[in-house]
């Protein structure tokens, strides 16, 4: 599964609906971010970011440019889909910013266009590279672990092959993180 977060202050944004009856059932909405370190945003694969009316609880200068920024430095492994209903406000398009995101879309975009490129980042989001590389830089960065790819494929192949979780990271003294096994038993669904 797929874990999508839109940060929108549309309350009705119809096109979240649609998505959740396409069958992207692991998707959640926030009107704005509060915390970087929010567990909606941690989990999130994919993070479709309304660029305007966001960003104002951490008060962000550029408000969702500035949410954008941020999101993609702390987390750089997740995906983000910046859309703006563009009539709504002035978005400087030449903004360095913008270009972080990995796919750019009109707020008024078609549903069937959002299901599109969701369907095109998740397959980057839960590749098997992503995820080792997803899990060496929670390692890296949180618990300040140094472990090569190599050997978190190991580490996730190993998993993959029915062997117990817990036996698994206390061998490659890996400590307990929720969100490094929602990492992996993120990737180990969609390969089973």
């Amino acid at each position: 599964y797929c874990r999508i977060l839109f940060i929108d202050d549309d309350r009705d944004f119809k096109t979240i609906k649609i998505i959740e009856e396409d069958g992207w059932t692991h998707t959640s909405h926030i009107f704005d971010v509060k915390k970087l370190d929010d567990n909606d945003i941690r989990l999130a694969h994919i993070i479709c970011l309304d660029i305007q009316g966001v960003g104002k609880e951490l008060d962000f200068h550029k408000e969702g440019l500035g949410l954008l920024r941020a999101l993609k430095e702390k987390y750089p492994y997740t995906a983000i889909i910046a859309y703006s209903a563009q009539s709504k406000g002035n978005i400087n398009f030449f903004d360095e910013d913008l270009d972080k995101a990995d796919r750019k879309l009109s707020k008024t975009t078609d549903p069937y266009q959002f299901i599109l490129t969701l369907k095109d980042l998740a397959k980057d989001v839960l590749s098997y590279e992503n995820c080792s590389l997803k899990i060496k830089y929670i390692l890296e960065k949180e618990h300040d672990i140094q472990k090569s790819e190599y050997e978190i494929k190991m580490i996730i192949k190993r998993l993959i092959n029915g062997e117990n979780y817990s036996n698994v990271i206390e061998e490659f003294h890996i400590p307990n993180n929720p969100f490094i096994l929602q990492i992996i038993e993120s990737y180990t669904n969609i390969v089973k």
